[in-house]
């Protein structure tokens, strides 16, 4: 039997495991004040993911048109994790 084992965390505090334990031993936050008003009428914090990082990043493994946000970020995390 062979058995494979990798991770891959994509989240507001960085765009693989070992950067979101890093930011987290650190005591960075990825929660910030928006005033999107497309997410909402008010300030409110959240945490988010940089957009256009997440657009930059794809573009080098496929085209960005042909996805949601969610499949790309579930394709980016994959990737990185093979």
């Amino acid at each position: 039997m062979v058995y494979v084992c990798s991770h891959n965390i994509i989240s507001s505090l960085g765009f693989t495991t070992e950067e979101n334990i890093l930011a987290f031993k650190e005591n960075k936050t990825g929660i910030a004040e928006t005033d999107d008003k497309e997410l909402t009428p008010e300030k409110v914090y959240i945490s988010r993911v940089d957009r256009r990082l997440v657009e930059n990043k794809f573009s080098a493994i496929g085209e960005n048109d042909k996805y949601t946000k969610y499949e790309k970020f579930i394709i980016l995390s994959v990737h990185d994790a093979i």
